[in-house]
């Protein structure tokens, strides 16, 4: 005995093992394919297909494809008083990342004091760096209050490789300033092969 028909059912991309997807890698999915004259008890054959997403195709990707980790490293410099509150290097980046925030407090206000913070390449001077903020930073405002820089909005400048440094650039007359802290929170910069805004 046999049995005339067609066997069909939808189907559904299986990305799997939680590994990354790049657009453009083929994603294995499976589906029924039609069967003619199926005998009695004979099982269905699937058939594996090979499916290239192309642009515009929903596509969804797991922890390990974002650009940027989650987990913040953040860095807290000190200036005690006013003359420690020189143009220095705060530290040499070990890997790549993206500069997420800067923060700045104290307890006795300068003058007209201000700061800005700075990507340096090696061998290039501090006051030749370029910013990661849209302006420099007061520090001549209320003591004891927090104070929020305005990053620029040139993602590609607030971008640290390997091997360049961050810097403070201190500018006005920082008399009087004491208590000085400056927090800058940065994201290490992952590299999957799909394109981003960070990607090296």
């Amino acid at each position: 005995m046999s049995v005339n028909g067609t066997i069909s059912s939808t189907f559904a991309f299986q990305k799997g093992g939680g590994l990354q997807v790049s657009q453009g890698n083929p994603i294995e999915s499976r589906r029924n394919s039609a069967v003619q004259n199926l005998s009695l008890g004979q099982n269905v054959p699937r058939v594996p297909e090979i499916v290239t997403p192309v642009t515009g195709t929903n596509e969804s990707f797991t922890a390990r494809s974002v650009l940027t980790e989650n987990d913040n490293e953040v860095y807290t410099f000190y200036f005690s008083a006013a003359e420690d509150c020189a143009d220095g290097y705060l530290m040499i980046a070990n890997y790549s990342y993206v500069v997420d925030s800067v923060k700045a407090k104290f307890t006795t206000t300068s003058s007209s004091g201000t700061i800005d913070i700075k990507v340096c390449d090696d061998g290039e001077a501090i006051s030749s760096g370029t910013s990661v903020l849209a302006s420099t930073m007061s520090i001549a405002g209320s003591a004891d209050t927090n104070v929020s820089g305005s990053l620029t909005t040139t993602q590609a400048n607030r971008k640290i490789a390997k091997g360049q440094s961050l810097a403070i650039d201190f500018g006005g007359t920082t008399t009087s300033i004491a208590g000085l802290v400056v927090t800058v929170v940065l994201r290490r910069v992952n590299l999957p092969g799909r394109q981003g805004n960070y990607l090296e």
